[in-house]
């Protein structure tokens, strides 16, 4: 329950277009089941006709006819504007997920970024959210097209019983075996895939290392190092993408191969049939067409189960995020504004990065007023990186305080602090257009 709470909660503000979908959905159904009956109609009601009466000028019936088929193909045309409809919905869910998820992610803080590295973070933002299975085409296409489905497969299952139910029984023999078949793989589906969007963080986290420490890795000429991990990964990668396409693949062939028998069924049985009067030349065809149409749900509904499993693990690397403490949710809770920063001091400050290591900053003491310039110098590793974010906000000391104006930190707003302090970090960053 808790991923359909968590998929209703975005399409809360996209409310309207439940209903427009909603619409185009039977608009869709009702015109791909009424053209075989049109087409059934129309060949039965020709052929009684010219029996009956084969002197007819067939002319005027024809055109009758003809122009009912041109009705029903328009209607069938217009409903195909439908799969372009949630494909936009499909744009406004994802646009929606990311930004809300950007936006808890830009107020965690350090404890979260220890857990999530950076090529991680881009995965969940990027390829959890955007394409097929993932959230945004399961939130919306994936639910439509099984509901659209399901509508289907009854209504074709009802006209063909109703037409002659011993053909539809002998036409839908392959159907269960196909089903059992599906049932037995969902589960080496649903593995790959998981794996599949691992394997994706992997590569993104790789990807962002290498470019974040870039000058390191001149330096210490670790380039052929680098390239051999990446090698690795991407070695794994590609088995990953193959297990998954071989899988689909069996899938694919599988429907085929129903596909392929149930219609040599119909024609067979259904030719004799007609041969002994048993059956009408349009049902006959009505019955071939149906049995087409079929193929499509039995693939849809079957695959919801199997991309829900995938969209379900995608929405639950998402609230991970969301459910992830980042270390500072407790402390800086203030709501006061800083007004003109005149003095900044450290009292006793101490900050460790993991219970059980040393501390990184240990009973600091530390003042700077307005004006002054101070310079902070130490060995590699004693902690000048972590003593200018502790005094930037963007770590809390564990010990001890950071005094702005005489008053700690954790008594103003800290967008309203961060707003005053200019803070460059070493680490190079690569971002694809200029912020400036």
């Amino acid at each position: 329950m808790k991923h359909i709470r968590w998929i209703w909660r975005f399409w809360q503000p996209h409310r309207p277009w439940l209903y427009v979908l909603g619409f185009l959905t039977l608009l869709s159904s009702a015109a791909t089941i009424g053209f075989p009956l049109v087409l059934k109609f129309v060949i039965d009601n020709l052929d009684e006709n010219l029996k009956d009466n084969p002197s007819l000028d067939a002319t005027e019936l024809t055109y009758k006819l003809v122009m009912m088929i041109v009705i029903v193909g328009l209607v069938r045309s217009a409903s195909w504007i439908y799969p372009g409809v949630r494909a936009q919905v499909n744009n406004l869910l994802e646009k929606d997920v990311r930004e809300y998820y950007f936006g808890q992610i830009v107020q965690k803080g350090y404890r979260f970024f220890q857990k999530f590295r950076t090529g991680d973070l881009v995965t969940r933002l990027s390829d959890d959210i955007f394409g097929f299975p993932k959230i945004a085409w399961f939130c919306c296409s994936g639910i439509f097209r099984a509901v659209e489905s399901s509508s289907k497969f009854v209504f074709c299952m009802a006209f063909m019983f109703y037409m002659n139910w011993q053909l539809a029984l002998l036409a839908i023999i392959p159907l269960p075996v196909m089903l059992m078949i599906f049932y037995r793989i969902r589960m080496a589906l649903t593995k790959a895939s998981a794996d599949r969007q691992q394997i994706f963080s992997r590569t993104n986290d790789e990807l962002e290392a290498s470019f974040s420490g870039i000058r390191i890795l001149k330096a210490f000429c670790g380039e052929m190092h680098q390239v051999r991990n990446l090698r690795g990964i991407l070695d794994e990668r590609i088995a990953v993408e193959l297990r998954l396409q071989r899988l689909w693949m069996g899938v694919r062939m599988l429907y085929q191969g129903v596909q392929f028998t149930g219609q040599i069924i119909v024609i067979v049985a259904g030719g004799y049939m007609v041969l002994n009067d048993q059956l009408k030349i349009g049902e006959f065809y009505a019955f071939y067409v149906y049995l087409s149409i079929l193929l499509a749900p039995l693939m849809d509904i079957p695959n919801l189960f199997v991309t829900s499993r995938q969209a379900f693990a995608c929405i639950d690397r998402e609230i991970e995020i969301e459910e992830t403490r980042g270390g500072t949710e407790d402390i800086y809770t203030g709501r006061d504004t800083v007004g003109r920063i005149e003095r900044l001091a450290l009292e006793r400050a101490s900050f460790c990065f993991d219970p059980g290591l040393p501390n990184a900053v240990d009973n600091v003491d530390l003042e700077l007023g307005s004006g002054r310039k101070i310079a902070i110098v130490g060995r590699v590793g004693s902690g000048k990186s972590t003593l200018l974010k502790v005094v930037a906000g963007l770590l809390p000391p564990q010990e001890g305080a950071l005094l702005v104006n005489g008053r700690p930190l954790t008594e103003y707003a800290l967008d309203d602090y961060r707003r005053h302090v200019g803070y460059i970090p070493q680490e190079a960053t690569l971002f694809s257009e200029s912020v400036s």
